[in-house]
């Protein structure tokens, strides 16, 4: 019975590099999306500022631009997770520059939001917790630093905003996350599990192997035991026949009763090793499932009467066959009754 044993998939310990592998794709496209953005904010910039602000927002702009577009290129081979997070956090870094450098140009209370998003942006896209809690808390500080420029009655409201945010941000991020980390380790538990079955019918396959192997190196001892004994049974028989010839001969002679007597116990029992020499020629019958057994009648007295004679000149032992005094006929097999009664 197949029996295949895997760990749960709350037991797996996810290895830095698969966390790498599976966040890789979710950073690729945070960085490509940031390229756009400030693609698209550098293209816009000369449309609405002027002088040194042109030329220090049109300039930062750039600069993530090229950094976004240079780390999606880069990420597309396999890379450590401490590069990730390095990557996340300089990305992240010229986010809060722009924004800063924007703020400090053009203050204006609302556009604090940014902050907020920034933070959602910074913990849903970074490629560990580390990442997440040191952007977001980075997106927090810039937020209350800023709004030190805010209205009085606005500070409040606004750093109220700002936790609020951070909260829902981190909150965001740890739910995206346990699902991401509750999907690999099933997709581990599952590699696993195949590698286990992999393993499991190759074993199997293996055994089989051997086991046809066994058969075939059974089947050919079977064919040389049945050969060996149809040699042998005929070379045995070849000299027994010259002395069932020899016998048969001497009987013509006249003899006295007892030697005549011994000459055909001689006889008979030249006949039944006969018999058992035909009976082994069967064996590759037997085991081939083809052997019949042939019934006919017999008569048991003169059956067993050579064995009497021959047991009968030994000392008497429990179970040994005697003489009958009353002719039996049987219907049977007469070699198979034969060797039943001889022992």
């Amino acid at each position: 019975m197949l029996k295949l044993t895997a760990r749960k998939p709350a037991d797996i310990t996810v290895s830095p590099e698969v966390l790498a592998q599976s966040q890789t794709p979710v950073l690729r496209t945070y960085v490509l999306a940031a390229a756009i953005y400030y693609a698209l904010v550098s293209a816009s910039h000369p449309f609405f500022e002027t002088g040194r602000a042109l030329v220090i927002l049109t300039g930062l702009s750039v600069v993530a631009m090229v950094m976004g577009l240079l780390a999606w290129r880069w990420l597309k081979q396999p890379r450590r997770l401490g590069v990730l997070e390095a990557t996340a956090l300089a990305m992240n870094a010229l986010f809060m520059v722009n924004v800063v450098a924007y703020l400090s140009i053009h203050f204006e209370a609302l556009k604090l939001f940014y902050f907020v998003l920034m933070a959602l942006v910074f913990a849903i896209a970074a490629p560990t917790r580390r990442v997440a809690y040191v952007s977001t808390l980075a997106a927090f500080i810039g937020m209350v630093l800023m709004a030190r420029a805010a209205p009085g009655h606005l500070i409040g409201h606004y750093a109220y905003v700002g936790v609020a945010g951070m909260f829902a941000a981190l909150g965001m991020s740890t739910l995206m996350r346990g699902a991401v980390m509750r999907e690999i380790r099933a997709r581990l538990a599952t590699d696993e599990l195949n590698v286990a079955l992999r393993n499991e019918l190759t074993r199997n396959q293996a055994l089989t192997r051997e086991a046809q192997a066994l058969a075939v190196a059974a089947r050919a001892a079977d064919r040389t035991k049945s050969e060996f004994l149809a040699t042998m049974s005929h070379e045995i028989r070849t000299p027994l026949n010259g002395v069932l010839g020899m016998v048969q001969v001497m009987a013509l002679d006249d003899l006295p009763a007892l030697q005549r007597e011994r000459l055909g116990v001689v006889q008979d029992s030249a006949s039944n090793l006969l018999d058992i020499l035909n009976a082994v020629l069967d064996i590759a019958r037997i085991e081939a499932g083809e052997m019949t057994i042939t019934a006919a009648e017999f008569d048991l007295d003169r059956l067993i009467s050579p064995l009497g004679v021959l047991y009968g000149r030994s000392p008497p032992s429990a179970g040994s066959p005697s003489r009958s005094t009353s002719s039996r006929r049987l219907a049977g097999d007469v070699w198979a009754t034969r060797c039943v009664c001889a022992r």
